[in-house]
């Protein structure tokens, strides 16, 4: 993509090592924090490549516990970390059976990983502008009983200028940096999708009217959606092409959607299938 052809980027990457989504590249599964992170930093330096001055990035990211191995009350064997491959193997095995093995961290930990990533956004040049709680008003219930459960997931606003777009009185008067937000159930995916409230808060903010909109953790295409409610372009990326065909028949075919953009939409996406 060419450089400043964004206006926007709202996107949710893969938390880390909650779901195995099965692909070649995926994000997620390193076998520590800091690898996700590095993962994420290619990503992410790619991202403020193609954003505009004036753009906005808004990043939404939950966080993750460390469990321990099947026999080890440690999360942490330094032999293990010599061969990647038996590393990763062991990852998605145990993110199959819903554990996040930590190989730097002691079982039980709450690993900070959205202002983990935030703090390396910030080494790279992104300024942090607003940490934005998104308050679940219906959280899934959670069975530990040793702790609180978690009803929240942080949004962060990045820019890469001191002077950028943004027109706070299109999300209300004074919204504030608690947004109480209900989840959405999406029956087309089997994988985490965020509600359409939620990008649409952000497009509605930070992207100039008729603005291009990222999304290159794409899934579901919600933020498409939400673009294209407010009159946006959008452009949408996934490692899995079962997504994106996901998208289309689902996300990007609501009414919201004008046929004229809908019909670019697809023919972008099956000239690049065919290429």
């Amino acid at each position: 993509m060419p450089a400043g052809s964004v206006d926007c980027i709202v996107t949710s990457p893969p938390y880390y090592g909650l779901r195995d989504y099965q692909i070649e590249g995926q994000t997620g599964i390193e076998p520590t924090p800091a690898g996700y992170i590095e993962a994420l930093a290619v990503v992410f330096a790619q991202a403020r490549r193609v954003l505009a001055d004036h753009g906005t990035l808004w990043l939404v990211l939950g966080d993750s516990y460390s469990t321990k191995k099947r026999g080890s009350d440690n999360g942490w064997e330094s032999s293990r970390l010599s061969n990647p491959a038996r590393v990763q193997k062991m990852q998605s095995a145990a993110m199959r059976q819903g554990r996040v093995v930590c190989f730097d961290r002691k079982a039980k930990n709450l690993l900070g990983m959205p202002w983990r990533v935030a703090f390396a956004l910030q080494d790279q040049g992104w300024i942090l502008r607003n940490e934005i709680v998104w308050a679940k008003s219906n959280p899934m219930p959670e069975s530990v009983t040793d702790r609180l459960s978690c009803s929240h997931e942080k949004v962060f606003l990045f820019s890469k200028a001191n002077r950028y777009h943004f027109n706070k009185s299109a999300v209300g008067r004074n919204p504030g940096d608690v947004w109480v937000i209900p989840t959405v159930p999406f029956a087309g995916a089997h994988f985490a999708v965020f509600p359409p409230e939620l990008p649409r808060r952000a497009i509605a903010a930070g992207c100039r009217p008729g603005g291009v909109v990222l999304d290159m953790f794409s899934g579901s295409g919600t933020t498409g959606l939400a673009a294209a409610e407010l009159g946006h372009r959008y452009v949408g990326v996934d490692l899995n092409p079962a997504y994106l065909e996901l998208s289309l028949r689902t996300r990007l075919e609501q009414p919201s959607l004008t046929a004229q953009a809908n019909a670019a939409i697809v023919n972008e996406y099956d000239n690049k299938k065919g290429a």
